[in-house]
């Protein structure tokens, strides 16, 4: 099945979770609520799950085709899950509870945001798990990780109310994974309790990530002749209209009839 079909018959799979930014949030919100504080890896966000009697894999936004490499999928997770196993462990949980069932996670290590975390293989570190429409409570992420040979992404706190004056340190601290790193990418803080809500109804879960730590990408550098090419480029776009070409083809034919056009 090419990813086009496979992505217009699993149209309702969820997506990697959507965290907002403590920023876009009422922080009060997270006081009398038992948090899991885990550590934000910097990877690539990706998902694979068994929907409907069909297994599937996929990045942030798109459905991925099994053991194959495309456009969408630039680290190889389509292969990875194929090669590892992984697929079938998901299928075979997923048919044991007869249910649909999905893993969410990070995935990390060479050539994987130059491997931050020094991993001599790409590996998936899990941070959600999904299945008959409802997040799976932490315990039972880590009791199935285990199970299928994952690991889980780092923890900081797990239990207790949220101390906001700790949240400075949690964020500065090393990263569990690589303590030579110098910083953290950061940390997400969710409810233990999957049926709490935020008073908008949304999932309690949230990352916090400063602005001026995130990696301002280098501008590169453009020469003299790219410019010219470019300039060219918007020009030919803006005036070589498809009516234009066909009526300069056209007067070439009746100035020489033995050029072939086609």
């Amino acid at each position: 099945m090419n990813d086009e079909s496979q992505t217009d018959s699993l149209a309702g799979v969820t997506k990697v979770s959507e965290m907002r930014s403590i920023a876009q949030i009422d922080l009060a919100e997270f006081d009398a609520v038992d948090v899991l504080v885990t550590e934000k890896l910097d990877g690539t966000s990706v998902r694979v799950g068994f929907t409907s009697g069909q297994a599937w894999c996929g990045g942030h936004n798109h459905i991925l085709t099994v053991g194959e490499k495309h456009r969408y999928d630039g680290c190889g997770w389509g292969i990875y899950v194929s090669e590892t196993g992984l697929i079938d462990k998901v299928t075979k949980h997923a048919e044991q509870r007869g249910a649909d069932f999905a893993i969410y996670g990070e995935f990390c290590g060479p050539k994987i945001q130059k491997n931050l975390y020094g991993l001599d293989a790409t590996e998936i570190f899990v941070f959600d798990m999904r299945s008959q429409g409802k997040w799976l409570p932490w315990e039972e992420v880590v009791e199935l990780s285990a199970l299928m040979g994952l690991r889980t992404v780092p923890v900081e706190q797990l239990g207790g109310h949220l101390d906001h004056a700790q949240l400075e340190d949690y964020f500065r601290s090393v990263s569990k994974l690589n303590p030579e790193l110098a910083r953290r990418e950061g940390i997400v803080i969710k409810a233990l309790d999957e049926s709490m809500r935020f008073n908008d109804g949304k999932r309690m879960i949230a990352k916090y990530r400063h602005e001026e730590e995130r990696r301002a990408k280098p501008k590169k550098e453009i020469s003299e002749k790219e410019k010219l090419l470019r300039s060219v480029g918007s020009v030919a776009r803006e005036y070589m209209t498809l009516g234009r070409v066909k009526k300069a083809i056209s007067h070439l034919r009746e100035e020489n009839s033995a050029i072939d056009f086609k």
